[in-house]
């Protein structure tokens, strides 16, 4: 049995509320009316740069499990032994 939910009206608050956040996350520019939607859009602006400082803080040759080199035992990489 298939529902198809029905359309929501274009004044529907969920609806607005959603392509607003859709619209910051494709880094589009907040409505200037709007000061809730301005500190979305700056929170999120600050939660990309942490999230691009952290990417390039960590990347590099062997930082994580995925990165190993072929035939590396990911159980003892890191540790010396002796």
């Amino acid at each position: 049995m298939t529902f198809d939910a029905p359309t929501p009206p274009p004044h529907d608050p969920v609806l607005r509320d959603d392509q607003l956040l859709d619209a910051l996350r494709r880094g589009e520019q907040p409505p200037e009316d709007d000061p809730v939607a301005g500190l979305l859009a700056g929170w999120h602006a600050d939660v990309e740069t942490r999230a691009a400082l952290l990417d390039a803080a960590t990347a590099g040759p062997g930082r994580g499990p995925d990165e190993q080199p072929a035939g590396a035992d990911p159980t003892t990489a890191g540790c010396s032994s002796g």
